[in-house]
């Protein structure tokens, strides 16, 4: 069985996930940007940046429960520490959004849409249900933060089925997720995503001893299949790659991937407010290939400077307040034996 300390492999997947869709969003896909085959790769593919998070999370969130002794009587506890570390952050990148859209209304020559956001909408924002109540976000992106929320409840209720001692039931509960995820689905649930939620919860079994390596490449295999079906080859390629740097990697961030990594949460909340409003205002003055890349340049930059600004004013004081609430004491080392040795 692996430790339960920090896998710092993560922050590596984290920082690259934020950065794909930073590219995607401001590279794009138009004829300048697919003039170039790096960048019409990164635009056109770019977004598959969330299907990499929708794998870490899949993994992250049931590890987590599991070392720090997660039960069903904890349930309140969970939401509480998932709402204290996530919804600070959220919230301030509302505020943010709809204040930078309406300054962007002001300014002469504005071509987009003025803002018309409604109590109704704004209120669907603090469920995260926007899109299942019928109302657009305020930032396109917060979608994946329903889809992630849905998977934090569904795995507060299932998390015993998820861990059960009978390796029959784990197998069933992971043959039910996959049997799911061909079910038709409006937008904003999370049944299509659930191949990359499994392709985590299938590594969360193997790093903790609860399958072998062969079962685990089995699960792994449909949970792609499963993936080529809802999302096509190249989300299924991502979210499998993402799972066996999991499984298998052991590459520690450090630089700036780590610093990356790290503020990758507030970045992907940041990016779309600042960065697409360094797009929109640089393609009245900077045209062509080298215009572009110069955007994308500056945009990603005051991107980061929001970012980071986010993290260490809203973020990381509310990572702090999360963990200062626990379920009980941390599983001891002679209660883990229940579950098989990590095995080959």
């Amino acid at each position: 069985m692996h430790n339960t300390e920090r896998i710092e492999s993560l922050d590596l997947l984290r920082g690259l996930a934020a950065l794909f869709v930073c590219l995607y969003h401001f590279m794009g896909t138009d004829a300048i940007a697919l003039s170039n085959p790096i960048t019409a790769f990164v635009g056109q593919h770019g977004k598959l940046g969330v299907q990499m998070f929708f794998v870490i999370s899949g993994f992250v969130i049931p590890y987590s429960m599991h070392r720090t002794g997660y039960t069903l009587k904890n349930l309140p506890t969970f939401i509480a520490k998932r709402e204290i570390r996530l919804a600070p952050p959220y919230l301030v990148a509302i505020i943010v959004g709809i204040g930078l859209w309406y300054l962007s209304a002001l300014a002469p020559g504005f071509a987009g849409k003025a803002p018309q956001i409604t109590v109704a909408q704004l209120a669907s924002h603090f469920a995260y249900m926007s899109e299942l109540l019928g109302h657009k976000w305020v930032v396109d992106v917060f979608w994946t933060l329903g889809i992630e929320f849905q998977y934090y409840v569904a795995m507060a209720l299932i998390f015993p089925i998820a861990t059960a001692d009978s390796a029959w039931v784990r197998r069933a509960f992971m043959a039910a997720i996959l049997a799911l995820s061909f079910l038709p689905a409006r937008r904003g649930v999370i049944v299509s995503h659930l191949p990359f939620f499994a392709l985590g919860i299938t590594t969360f079994h193997l790093m903790t001893g609860m399958t072998t390596r062969r079962e685990h490449a089995a699960i792994v295999l449909a949970a792609t299949i499963a993936a080529i079906y809802v999302k096509g080859i190249h989300g299924a390629a991502f979210g499998f790659a993402t799972a066996l740097f999991i499984a298998y990697a052991r590459v520690r961030a450090v630089g700036p991937l780590a610093w990356l990594g790290t503020i990758s949460y507030s970045l992907y909340l940041m990016h779309l407010p600042f960065g697409n409003r360094v797009m929109n205002l640089g393609e009245r003055y900077l045209s062509g290939f080298g215009g572009r890349v110069t955007l994308v340049i500056i945009a990603i930059g005051l991107s980061l400077c929001a970012a980071y600004v986010l993290y260490k004013l809203v973020e990381r004081p509310s990572q702090r307040a999360a963990s200062r609430l626990s379920y009980r004491k941390p599983v001891l080392e002679h209660e883990k034996t229940r579950h098989r040795a990590y095995a080959s």
